[in-house]
């Protein structure tokens, strides 16, 4: 199974990144204690599921995988359609900032031990 969303996006340094999220087949609701039965019904029934949101760093127009960073566990289809569609839920936007911070931090000492290398 492939990627069931992916963006590219600039940072506001002008480094560019690329967003993909993944199905999360690990996670589940009962692996925590906050949903509902109804809740756990309907993931169930795959009416939403479990998806994981990686940001890879872009340099000279090539995504740098060893440098990506992740989050798993997110719900999909939990949160209101559009938000997902125009990216704008700000538990999405927070995390795929702090995701990139961490991916350039890696590309950046990515990039060092190549230079000495």
């Amino acid at each position: 199974m492939g990627p069931l969303d992916s963006w590219e996006f600039t940072d506001s340094e002008g480094r560019a990144y690329a967003v993909t999220v993944e199905p999360d087949l690990d996670s589940t609701p009962r692996d925590a204690d906050c949903y509902s039965p109804d809740d756990v019904r309907r993931w169930e029934l795959d009416e939403w599921r479990y998806v994981g949101l990686v940001v890879t760093p872009i340099i000279n127009d090539e995504k740098i995988d060893t440098c990506a960073e992740s989050l798993w566990g997110v719900g999909w289809d939990e949160l209101p359609k559009g938000q997902w569609i125009d990216r704008t839920h700000q538990y999405i936007v927070d995390s795929v900032t702090e995701l990139a911070a961490t991916a350039r931090r890696n590309a950046q000492q990515w990039l060092r031990e190549a230079r000495q290398g």
